[in-house]
């Protein structure tokens, strides 16, 4: 298998998701005063589990779960901030489907290690983005194999 970019971007597109969480900042974050810690996530998953153990060679990082099912397992790999801040400029090009929620996700990504804006506006700005995501997320439909056959 040759793996590349735009196999992984392909991967994305049709077998990924992009999702910024909110969880409660444990209380040893003193530093984190709105009280909550935000978690951006890119997952891509696949039953086939060469095809995640590529790209996380070819990558040279990310972490991967193993899901089990009713009767089969699932697998996907997952990445942190800092990788994604790798990852998501050399991926994007080739996007489609996911190319703008990329592009919202990848800008938060970029406004949180910005610490030439002031924290306060920097949370402003972060807030607008987490907002222009979920919208925008909730815009996108996905693509039914019934759509197709009309």
């Amino acid at each position: 298998m040759s793996m590349s970019y735009q196999y992984i971007a392909g991967m994305f597109d049709g077998e990924g998701t992009l999702s910024i969480f909110r969880h409660h900042a444990p209380s040893f974050r003193k530093n984190i005063k709105r009280g909550y810690a935000r978690e951006f996530r890119l997952n891509i998953a696949n039953t086939n589990l060469d095809v995640i153990l590529e790209i996380k060679k070819f990558l040279g990082y990310g972490e991967i779960i193993t899901h089990k099912h009713a009767n089969c397992f699932s697998f996907s790999i997952r990445f942190c901030p800092t990788q994604l801040r790798i990852l998501l400029p050399k991926i994007l090009p080739y996007l489609i489907i996911k190319k703008d929620l990329t592009m919202i996700m990848f800008e938060a990504l970029t406004t949180v290690k910005n610490f030439n804006i002031p924290i306060k506006r920097r949370e402003e700005i972060l807030l607008q983005l987490e907002e222009k995501f979920w919208a925008f997320k909730k815009t996108m439909k996905p693509y039914l194999c019934d759509d197709y056959a009309t």
